[in-house]
This record gives C-alpha cells, sequence and structure tokens, in this order.
C-alpha cells in the first residue's frame, strides 16, 4: 500500500475557478526519486478539497499513481499483449479476441479507465445494438469487457469491476435446420453424379457429420478404404487464416466410420486427383488434404464458402434474394453472351444495370452436420453413438442440441408402454394337470 506524506496542499491558479492539487507518496523504491501526484481542478475550493481527499482515499486503496490517466485502449493492449506472452490461448484465439474487442475501442478507447461506470457500461452496449450488433456477439463483447475491466482491478487501476453491476446480455437462440430424408437423399445423388474436390467436402459433411474445418483439414493419411470398416479419423483442421490446429477437446480427436458410397467416392476421387497432380509434375503423397484447390493445397474457408453458395444455387439448395427479401431474377444474356435487361437491350450509360445487393438464403455447410445427428437421432440411433461421430465432449451436448429430433422415439416409447399395459390386461390361463395314478 502506498504511504501518503502530509495533507497535500492546494494551490489557487484562478480565485474560485481553478486549482493545483499535489500529494507526497514517498520516495520509489526502483528511481529513488520522490514520487507526487498532481491534478489540476476546475471549481471552487470546497470541490478542490473534496478532490484532493478522493484522491487520497483511492491511493491509500491501492490503486496506482497513474490510474486516473490509462484509457480503455492502453487497458485493452496491456491486457492482450499479456496474453499473448504467457502463449496459453491459440494465435486464432488471440485473433478472434482483438477483432471482437474493435467493437470496444471503437466506442470507450479513448475514454480513461477510472470515469467507466455500471450506467457507461450499459450505454455502450445499447449503442451497439442500434448499429446492428447482434445479441449473441454482444454477449461475446460483454464477456470479454468484463475480463479486461477485471484486469484493471487485478492491477491496481480499479477498485471495482463495473461489469459486476451490469446484466450479462442473453445469446440469440441458435436456428438449427437440417435437411429432411428426401431433400437429403437428392443431395447425395447430385454428389455422387460426377464427385470432384469441393463436392467431396460436402459429401463427408452430410455422411459423417464433420464441420467444414475438419473436413477441410483431412489428409489422405487418416482415410482408411480397405478392411471392412472403411474410416475418417478426425486430428486437425484448418482454420479460417489458414493454420492446421488441432481439436479443442479430446473428444474432438475420433474416427468415424464411412458408408460403402462415400467410400467409393473417395476412391474415384482419390485415383482422379492422383492423376491430375501427376499431369502437372508433382506427386500425391499422405499429407495431401482430400479437399484440394485448384494448386493442390489446402482450400481457403471463404474460398470454398463462396463456391458451397453457388453450388447450392446451381443445385436448388438455396438462392439469392435482394434488400426486401425478393428472387433475384436469372441473368439474361444476348446471343454475343452480354448481359441485357428483361426486354433485351443491352446495358449502356443510358441504360444502366440496377445495383442490387446479394443476400444468400439456403442450406448453410454446417447444416449438413445437423442433419446427420438428426436423421440419426430420428431413426432410433443411440446418443452416445451420435455423440462420438459429432465430437460432443459430452452426451448432454447432444441432447441439448438435438432434443428436437427425439419426438418421434418419444411416439414410439409411447405406443410401446401402451403395448406393454395391453400385454398386461390379458388373463392368464392356468391350466391344471393331474398327477398321474
Amino acid at each position: 500500500m502506498t504511504r501518503l506524506y502530509g495533507e497535500g496542499t492546494i494551490k489557487e491558479l484562478i480565485k474560485g475557478k481553478k486549482y493545483f492539487l499535489r500529494l507526497y507518496c514517498g520516495i520509489d523504491p526502483i528511481t529513488g526519486k520522490y514520487r507526487e501526484k498532481t491534478e489540476m481542478v476546475h471549481g471552487t475550493k470546497a470541490q478542490a478539497r473534496r478532490r484532493l481527499e478522493e484522491i487520497r482515499t483511492e491511493i491509500e486503496s491501492g490503486l496506482r499513481m497513474n490510474a486516473d490517466k490509462i484509457t480503455y485502449a492502453e487497458l485493452s493492449e496491456q491486457f492482450h499483449g499479456m496474453r499473448e506472452l504467457e502463449g496459453v490461448l491459440k494465435p486464432q484465439t488471440l485473433r478472434s479476441s482483438r477483432m471482437l474487442e474493435k467493437h470496444i475501442v471503437g466506442r470507450i478507447g479513448s475514454a480513461r479507465v477510472c470515469d467507466l461506470d455500471a450506467q457507461s457500461v450499459r450505454n455502450l452496449y445499447r449503442l451497439l445494438l442500434e448499429n446492428g450488433i447482434g445479441n449473441t456477439t454482444l454477449h461475446h463483447v460483454h464477456k470479454q469487457l468484463k475480463q479486461i475491466l477485471q484486469f484493471a482491478v487485478n492491477n491496481d487501476i480499479l477498485l471495482k469491476n463495473p461489469c459486476d453491476r451490469v446484466k450479462a446480455p442473453q445469446r440469440s437462440k441458435p436456428v438449427r435446420k437440417s435437411l429432411t430424408k428426401p431433400e437429403a437423399a437428392r443431395l447425395r445423388e447430385v454428389l455422387l453424379e460426377a464427385p470432384d474436390s469441393p463436392q467431396i467436402g460436402v459429401l463427408l459433411g452430410l455422411s459423417t457429420g464433420m464441420r467444414v474445418s475438419e473436413v477441410m483439414g483431412l489428409t489422405w493419411r487418416n482415410v482408411t478404404f480397405d478392411g471392412s470398416s472403411p474410416c475418417a479419423r478426425v486430428i486437425q483442421s484448418l482454420d479460417r487464416f489458414g493454420n492446421i490446429q488441432t481439436p479443442k477437446t479430446d473428444s474432438g480427436i475420433r474416427t468415424i466410420s464411412i458408408d460403402g458410397k462415400t467410400r467409393e467416392a473417395l476412391r474415384v476421387w482419390k485415383k482422379k486427383q492422383a492423376l491430375e497432380m501427376f499431369a502437372l509434375g508433382m506427386r500425391q503423397e499422405d499429407s495431401t488434404p482430400v479437399c484440394t484447390n485448384q494448386l493442390y493445397g489446402f482450400f481457403d474457408l471463404a474460398d470454398y464458402s463462396r463456391w458451397f453458395r453457388a453450388f447450392c444455387v446451381q443445385n436448388k439448395f438455396g438462392r439469392y434474394v435482394d434488400d426486401e427479401g425478393e428472387p433475384i431474377p436469372e441473368r439474361h444474356l444476348n446471343t454475343q453472351g452480354f448481359p441485357v435487361d428483361r426486354e433485351g437491350h443491352p446495358y449502356s450509360r443510358n441504360n444502366p444495370k440496377p445495383k442490387t445487393r446479394k443476400h444468400y438464403e439456403g442450406l448453410k455447410f454446417h447444416e449438413l452436420r445437423h442433419t446427420q445427428a438428426t436423421l440419426q437421432l430420428a431413426a432410433g440411433v443411440d446418443i452416445k453413438t451420435v455423440q462420438t461421430r459429432l465430437g460432443h465432449a459430452s452426451a448432454s451436448v447432444t441432447l441439448n442440441t438435438y432434443a428436437h429430433a427425439l419426438p418421434e422415439r418419444d411416439r414410439a416409447a409411447a405406443d410401446l408402454f401402451e403395448s406393454i399395459l395391453d400385454e398386461a390386461e390379458q388373463p392368464r390361463v392356468i391350466e391344471f394337470k393331474s398327477k398321474a395314478v
């Protein structure tokens, strides 16, 4: 605890309007120089005295000497720098944390940390919501802001955390969509017609429930065709920055059985990929990705997402709509292949092409994972098996996520119970056999 010497001094600069405060805080043990706390106060002399006492209380409570000068942006940089030096978190987590921090620093980066209170935090959340931030993102903002302000408390910059008195924003309840049986069957039929690199990725997502990052990180070393149990082993994934990373939990490392049609499609694609690489003077190896880009390296996740949306639109699993939600009409081309309007007139300066923002509406890759789990559970596959295939840490996660898939099994359970009671109502026939004389 910092020890103060004397009562401090108040120097009047402008009579009744401006005062200069000074408190002596002993000798710095590192530099050997005298330390002092100074501040300028605009107001009356009574206000200057009150502020002097506030400063004394704060310093005697253990706050840093320069606590009132640290801005939120400086605090945030200290916090993230410390986490990077610790080396505990993965690079992707650190990048995501810094990207999330832009929402906060953009609003209160220049504010002094000591000026933040519960109401200013609530005002921050209100402004973020008004500017289009969703509830789930706001929930993560609150979680991170609370961590950073707790870092300020732990480092004697704040006496208490303002976020402790602010209720955490509720996450938006995710809408989990999945394909029906006929839709899933039609999608598989399309994928098996002429499987290539990106289509094999969709087939794996549909037949195994793997995440897109896991599919894109899969190499031939971890795919087994031979034997009675073909399978894919998940030991790594590809993040959105192009880095290979290991699963977050031990349950994420798993072996997933593959059905016969998927195995045959993989076998055909592996031979085709090897021939294509050989024609370019390249050699297919165990470390070669199953799903490759045009240079036969790992796919960029953003590029793959764009391909997947175009694939879904082409095969009627999705569509593009405008800002009002109306479908965007297909492009009209003339005989020379140039775009024209509906009347067949080419676009020009006098006939400008209308500017329309496109929004994708339809199947998403992660919904293939929901399809796998939903159809398996509805068919009566046990929870533990589905949990293992999906890589969930516990069966409760699977149940909480896919409880909507169980009504059919609940109906079957009700019918079974009815049959049990019906059987109990049947009178028992007792036969008496006479003893032989």
